[in-house]
């Protein structure tokens, strides 16, 4: 699960409908169970650095954005819709494996 830094310092679902929810610092929950996506209070925030995810389906070598309307999601397709946030979070190492590069780009478009 994608989560966001927010103002009261907790970490939230981030989402690309929203530049308080998709612009600031991103992190991924850590779980030590391959199926589930872990909690950031429980077991931590990875930040940056490579993780295998639970989903995926990609193909190695693409970029990972933000999902849009999936509170949390990342995905291979970059937002489209107007007044949406595109921003680019990692690169598939191993799409057969769902392993990815996590390194959230600190440059961001809001679409018009």
């Amino acid at each position: 699960i994608l989560y966001y830094y927010d103002s009261s310092g907790n970490w939230s679902f981030a989402d690309s409908n929203s530049t308080s929810t998709s612009t600031g610092m991103l992190g991924i929950g850590i779980s030590a169970n391959y199926t589930t996506p872990g909690s950031p209070t429980t077991n931590g925030i990875l930040v940056r650095g490579f993780a295998r995810l639970y989903y995926g389906g990609w193909t190695t070598g693409d970029k990972l954005y933000i999902a849009a309307d999936t509170s949390g999601g990342i995905t291979n397709v970059a937002p489209t819709t107007s007044t949406y946030v595109v921003r680019i979070v990692g690169y598939v190492v191993d799409g057969a494996t769902n392993l990815i590069y996590f390194c959230p780009d600190n440059t961001w478009v809001q679409l018009v």
